[in-house]
C-alpha cells in the first residue's frame, strides 16, 4: 500500500460565499483550516460553527504570525492587496481566485467586460498570488463557453461552479504533490480597474449595432445581486 498523504493545513481569506464552498471542500477531503479571514458576518458565522479561528482583515498579519505554520493562503474573492509579509506566511504557496482567463481580464469585474466585448469563452484561474496584481504562475485554469443569453449573473453562476470543481481538483493536486506551476504569458495581459465604466456610463447609443447594445445589457444584468458597473440606460 502507497504511504497516506498528511493532512494540509490552510488559511482561507475571502469576502464571498465561495469560500465557504472551497473551506468547505477542504475540510471534507481531511484538511485542516488554521484561520478564516474576514470581515463579513455570514463567513465568520460559518467558521465559528466549526470552532475555526476568526481573524479581522486589519489585523491578518499580527494575528497569523502569532499562530501555528501553515502550508496554504486561499485568496477567494479578495478586493484587498495583501502586504509582501502576508504573502510569505504560508511555508508552501499563498494561492488567489479570479474569475477571467488570465492573463487577460485581470483586475476586476471580468464577467461584465468579457459579456460587453463580446467574447465567446471565458475562465477561471487559481493562481500564486504575488506582488503585482493577478500576475502569478497558474496552478489551475477552466475554460468554458460563453452562452448567447449569458448576463453577468448567469456567467457569475458557472463561474462559481468552474471556481468550485477546480478548487477540489486543486486541493487534490496540493496534496498529492503534483500540482503544476505554468509562469502566464508575457503578452496578451490586459487589466480593468474598478474604477473603470462602460462608455457614457451605460447609456445606450443607438448607432452601435443591435449585437453590441445587447451586449452591453446583458453584461450590466446583475438581477437583484449588487450591481458593480450600472446597469445600460
Amino acid at each position: 500500500m502507497g504511504e497516506q498523504q498528511q493532512p494540509l493545513s490552510g488559511v482561507f481569506l475571502g469576502e464571498e460565499s465561495l469560500l465557504i464552498s472551497c473551506a468547505t471542500a477542504w475540510l471534507e477531503r481531511g484538511h485542516g483550516i488554521r484561520a478564516v479571514v474576514t470581515d463579513v458576518g455570514d463567513i465568520a458565522r460559518w467558521a465559528t460553527e466549526r470552532d475555526v479561528p476568526v481573524v479581522a482583515v486589519a489585523d491578518v498579519l499580527e494575528q497569523l504570525l502569532a499562530g501555528e505554520p501553515f502550508d496554504y493562503l486561499f485568496s477567494i474573492v479578495n478586493f484587498k492587496l495583501l502586504p509582501t509579509e502576508v504573502l510569505d506566511l504560508p511555508r508552501h504557496l499563498p494561492i488567489n481566485y479570479h474569475d477571467s482567463p488570465l492573463p487577460r481580464y485581470a483586475g476586476v469585474n471580468a464577467t461584465n467586460w468579457a459579456i460587453i466585448n463580446g467574447e465567446d469563452s471565458h475562465a477561471v484561474t487559481w493562481h500564486v498570488m504575488t506582488e503585482e496584481v493577478d500576475a502569478g504562475a497558474i496552478l489551475q485554469q477552466r475554460q468554458f463557453p460563453i452562452l448567447p443569453d449569458d448576463t453577468a449573473i448567469t456567467l457569475n453562476a458557472r463561474a462559481y461552479e468552474e471556481a468550485l470543481a477546480g478548487f477540489r481538483d486543486l486541493t487534490d493536486q496540493l496534496a498529492a504533490g503534483t500540482a503544476v506551476l505554468t509562469d502566464q504569458p508575457a503578452e496578451g495581459r490586459s487589466y480593468f480597474a474598478r474604477w473603470q465604466r462602460p462608455t457614457a456610463a451605460g447609456v445606450i447609443d443607438w448607432s452601435r449595432s443591435a449585437h453590441e447594445i445587447d451586449r452591453l445589457v446583458r453584461g450590466l444584468d446583475h438581477g437583484t445581486y449588487f450591481n458593480p458597473l450600472g446597469r445600460a440606460k
